[in-house]
């Protein structure tokens, strides 16, 4: 028999003008550490969230509870993935393990070791590779339908990688590292596409859903849009806060999302850069970002341990 664990959910409500609201409620769970990484079910229904204390927590969004703890990795937790049936999940933490996890048996149905540490991963459109960000300047790919980790294939980097993102055919594939550097791959031939620089330590990148242009954010606040066949910059866009920690794009390509390292969320304006929503779910750095497959929800996860679920329309 399982032991009980206390579940505490409190909402909040912050206004950010006269006439309009958006509701927010946090996530508690007993023990829960720095979140490091948030990812949504394909249904919109189930939340998985992970971080410092190496745990996975699934969470029930409807009656916001954990329905379940996934033990077994050895590291903080630094990617998190649900493949297209929303019955498996894809994890790796920062010493170097990738599991799939079977979320009905709550088991590891596969398991792999990079070299080095991981700070991240993308997941193929085909549900078949897995790409994986090292913090030793190295891409490793993984055929998810092997478990051999001895003879991963390589891509180089500069630094430590970090943001990684597959362009909507899978033919492209998109990361950047510590020293600035974004680097666009072709999958099928693992050839360097071309190598551009951001212009600060880069953290993270994200596809746009139309597939057409992708996002990347930087320390020094700095967000470009980029073309997603060629690399080149489109337009430059520049948070005021500094310190970009997350992004991703609203679910209709709207907005481009940031969690900045003072506890903001930034819902800029992707054709103009223009802030149309600036709210505060956290007091610290805003690691983890993710908005819902059906648009109705934004998840952050901050390195205080708090989480939180904001909507993603205002109530008026």
């Amino acid at each position: 028999m399982s032991t009980p664990f206390r579940i505490v959910c409190v909402t909040v409500v912050l206004f950010t003008g006269v006439t309009s609201s958006w509701a927010q409620e946090a996530l508690v769970d007993e023990d829960q550490r720095a979140v490091h990484r948030v990812a949504f079910s394909p249904d919109s229904k189930t939340l998985a969230s992970g971080g410092a204390d190496n745990l996975i927590r699934i969470w029930d969004i409807e009656k916001k509870q954990v329905t379940a703890r996934l033990k077994g990795h050895g590291g903080s937790i630094q990617g998190l993935a649900f493949l297209a049936d929303g019955k498996r999940l894809v994890a790796c933490d920062l010493y170097k393990g990738v599991k799939i996890w079977d979320l009905a048996t709550k088991k590891v149905l596969k398991s792999v070791d990079a070299d080095g540490g991981l700070y991240n991963f993308a997941v193929s459109p085909q549900g078949t590779n897995v790409y994986l960000g090292c913090r030793d300047a190295w891409v490793f790919k993984w055929d998810m339908e092997s478990t051999d980790g001895a003879s991963l294939p390589k891509l180089r980097s500069d630094n430590d990688v970090y943001g990684m993102a597959f362009t909507k055919d899978g033919r492209s594939f998109v990361h950047c590292d510590g020293g600035g550097q974004i680097y666009l791959w072709n999958t099928e031939s693992s050839e360097l596409i071309k190598q551009v620089k951001h212009g600060a330590s880069t953290t993270w990148v994200a596809m746009a859903p139309d597939g057409k242009t992708f996002a990347s954010g930087a320390h020094d606040g700095g967000v470009k849009l980029w073309k997603t066949g060629t690399a080149e910059e489109v337009e430059a866009f520049s948070n005021s806060e500094g310190d970009v920690r997350s992004i991703c794009f609203s679910t209709d390509g709207k907005s481009v999302l940031i969690g900045t390292a003072e506890g903001h969320l930034k819902f800029l304006n992707a054709a103009t850069g223009a802030v149309d929503r600036d709210l505060t779910p956290h007091d610290g750095p805003v690691q983890a970002l993710a908005t819902s497959p059906d648009g109705k929800l934004v998840a952050t996860g901050c390195l205080d341990g708090t989480l939180v679920l904001t909507q993603s329309a205002a109530k008026r």
